[in-house]
């Protein structure tokens, strides 16, 4: 059997619905057109909402599914009855997917983020753009892809080329947009200007006068440093013109007058380091944290000078080398350092017949002390904590007792003077301190004893 055409006022006249034939109230009575035997493939059938007033179209494809109209076949997945069917059907999507799902009458999308299929709760298909134009494709296409497209394209009605920017000497037109370009990335040449002064732009990005000399303007790649070392600064200094104007002149060495804070403990007299007036500290100078050239410092009434220093080149290999005036020479009672000599000095163990001692603790030479109560004045007289005193030692009786020296009369009575004739009363440190001259009678074994200057006892009976 060979089909006959029909006749010209039956065919379609394009892929749309033309009859009420193809044009459905419910997607029930659609869906069941679309499965009978009038259905066919290509056909376009129209879905309308009375209540919505709108109207949706779907074209049927070759296995009776059917896609809208409004997407690609790609991307439209078309109809599936549940979501339970849409998910087994396609468990894995892509950007752009979706399908009309019948238990929900709505269009449903695939999420890349969440790797699963969403409910857009819209009975609209969703509008997809095509990235690139395609032919035969009824969607939009991206305004980039277009321009893409046509980017390389010349007009068929003309044989002339069109530079892409603009070349010198080249005669032919420039693109509007390579034109553009250029221009985007040139200002406005400055006019009326004065020589030597910089440009600032205006409020519309043009270069204008700004009437600022350029050598009124600090250039930290002029200043020379090779005179001072890393950490070192200098102080930039302004110098004044013929015309009243300034200009930026040399650049000199910084300064802190005063040392470091933490040069209290380096500087203190109790600093073995000390060689008479002077002292060398070295370590990490780096920073200047021993001291610089020419930096004062202030410990109380003492004044130190900065006379040299060494920056180093780590932390171990840097000096500085610090005197001092001292305000105050004489010891101070109630001063911990002071004390500590003060009670060296009067120790009678240690005085040479000479009256000369060697302390321990840290002295200046110079250095003197007399108790208020009189005694030996004492004097510092060498670098190496050597002193010396002059007149007679504090008054005191010259007669010790049992009980001004419980433990030391108990020793002297105890001792065999007949097998060692004298008593060192260092022998016990229980022993009360005594001085030269001072007596002890033991009226009761009638005995009496005597010390020397050296701390020793005689029995004088």
């Amino acid at each position: 059997m060979v089909a006959l055409p029909l006749p010209k006022p039956y065919k379609r006249l394009g892929s749309f619905p033309i009859d009420e034939d193809s044009v459905f109230l419910t997607q029930e009575s659609m869906e069941a057109y679309i499965a009978g035997g009038s259905s066919y493939p290509g056909h376009i059938v129209a879905l309308v909402s009375i209540v919505q007033n709108k109207v949706d179209t779907f074209k049927i494809l070759p296995d009776k599914t059917y896609v809208a109209t409004g997407g690609s076949d790609e991307k439209n997945k078309g109809w599936k009855a549940t979501e339970a069917q849409l998910k087994t059907d396609l468990p894995v999507g892509e950007n752009g997917w979706f399908a009309l799902i019948g238990e929900t009458d709505t269009f449903w999308t695939w999420d890349a983020d969440t790797n699963a299929w969403v409910n857009t709760n819209s009975s609209q298909a969703p509008l997809s753009v095509d990235a690139n134009p395609i032919e035969g494709s009824i969607n939009p296409v991206s305004s980039g892809g277009a321009y893409a497209a046509l980017l390389n394209k010349a007009d068929k009605n003309h044989t002339h080329e069109v530079d892409a920017v603009p070349t010198q000497d080249s005669t032919n037109p420039v693109s509007s947009g390579g034109a553009h370009t250029a221009l985007g990335n040139k200002a406005d040449k400055a006019t009326g200007g004065t020589e030597g002064n910089l440009t600032k732009l205006d409020a519309n990005g043009n270069p204008i006068d700004s009437n600022i000399k350029a050598d009124t303007v600090l250039q930290t790649g002029n200043i020379d440093l090779s005179d001072i070392e890393v950490g070192e600064k200098k102080i930039v200094t302004v110098k004044k013109l013929a015309d009243g104007s300034a200009v930026v002149g040399e650049a000199i060495s910084q300064l802190d007058k005063l040392g470091a804070p933490s040069l209290s403990d380096l500087l203190d007299e109790t600093n073995p380091l000390w060689d008479g007036d002077e002292i060398v500290i070295t370590g990490d100078n780096l920073t200047g944290a021993l001291g610089e050239n020419s930096q004062e410092y202030r410990i109380g009434s003492d004044f130190f000078l900065c006379v040299s220093h060494n920056t180093g080149t780590d932390i171990t290999n840097g000096s500085a080398t610090w005197v001092r005036n001292r305000g105050q020479d004489s010891l101070t009672v109630g001063v911990a350092h002071d004390d500590n000599i003060i009670g060296e000095l009067e120790t009678e163990s240690g005085w040479s017949v000479a009256n000369f001692k060697q302390i321990a603790n840290k002295s200046k030479k110079g250095t003197w002390f007399r108790a208020i109560t009189g005694g030996y004045l004492y004097m510092c007289i060498d670098k190496t904590n050597g002193w010396t005193r002059v007149g007679f030692p504090t008054a005191s009786d010259l007669e010790i007792t049992s009980i001004s020296h419980p433990a030391l009369t108990t020793n002297l009575n105890v001792h065999d003077f007949a097998t060692n004739g004298m008593y060192d009363e260092s022998a016990d440190v229980a022993n009360e301190s005594a001085e030269q001259g001072q007596e002890f009678w033991d009226t009761a074994n009638n005995a009496w004893y005597k010390r020397n200057m050296n701390g020793y006892w005689a029995k004088m009976n």
